[in-house]
């Protein structure tokens, strides 16, 4: 929740995305009260390539709030995190993410004075259709109340079926599948209101990519990507026919409604 209260001035130019989001679809859109918050140490924040500056940078603001700047990479300017109190022990991590360009190589953009963030592919998918949500958070002894903005839960699924190729370990793979999964597997109003949201985007730029994606990732039970959502730390592990048939539903489920 320091993170939350830290960049608070910002909150409505920054969609949250990875784990948070995940986090806020379950306990918001799901009423899932009791979720293990060890996640949330990584906030990731998803912004444009031109952050308006309010009265403070964004760099001012963490400072402030006890957040040490970590560089990363041999970029020039190099990637960044936020930590918090400190890189060596940190409670907190925030790291800022935008919008690649067409075929743009660039390795980092710097968003605001002094803001670094990493350019990722079809992260305009996030940002361009959010969602609203209203949240009431404490957490060992820190607390927030207010308005956050994340991807509708459509396109963060859509995002993650068409980067998690990109991931270097099969760890990080299996976590962004793992997000898919569960969501899908919630109640049947979310995973309608999933479909609907990628059946009313309907962007060919990226729709036909994203179901080659899952139809490959999902054509047998002994695919690896089924193992890497089994090795996630679930408090249920399923069967590899349960997940096998949860996507295959889902897929059918976007093709013919």
């Amino acid at each position: 929740m320091h993170s939350l209260n830290s960049i608070n001035p910002y909150l409505n130019d920054i969609v949250i995305i990875g784990g948070w989001a995940w986090y806020f679809y379950r306990r918001y859109l799901c009423g899932q009260d009791v979720i293990s918050l060890e996640f949330t140490r990584d906030l990731d924040c998803a912004v444009s390539r031109a952050l308006k500056k309010k009265d403070r940078t964004m760099k001012e603001l963490l400072k402030e709030h006890g957040f040490e700047w970590v560089p990363t990479g041999d970029f020039k300017p190099p990637s960044e995190k936020y930590a918090w109190p400190d890189n060596k022990d940190s409670r907190a991590v925030i790291e800022f993410l935008t919008p690649s360009l067409g075929s743009d190589r660039t390795s980092t953009v710097e968003v605001q004075k002094g803001l670094v963030a990493q350019p990722l592919r079809y992260l305009n998918i996030l940002i361009e259709d959010t969602l609203t949500l209203k949240v009431d958070e404490s957490y060992e002894g820190n607390s927030f109340r207010g308005s956050i903005v994340v991807p509708k839960p459509g396109m963060f699924v859509a995002q993650k079926a068409l980067s998690y190729t990109r991931r270097r370990t099969s760890r990080e793979k299996g976590k962004d599948q793992h997000y898919m999964y569960d969501l899908i597997d919630r109640p049947q109003e979310l995973e309608n209101r999933i479909v609907g949201e990628i059946k009313e985007r309907n962007d060919r730029a990226w729709y036909e990519s994203m179901m080659a994606n899952l139809k490959s990732a999902f054509s047998d039970q002994g695919r690896d990507e089924i193992g890497w959502i089994l090795d996630q730390e679930l408090s249920q592990t399923p069967s590899r026919k349960y997940v096998f048939e949860t996507f295959n539903r889902f897929i059918e489920h976007i093709e013919h409604g």
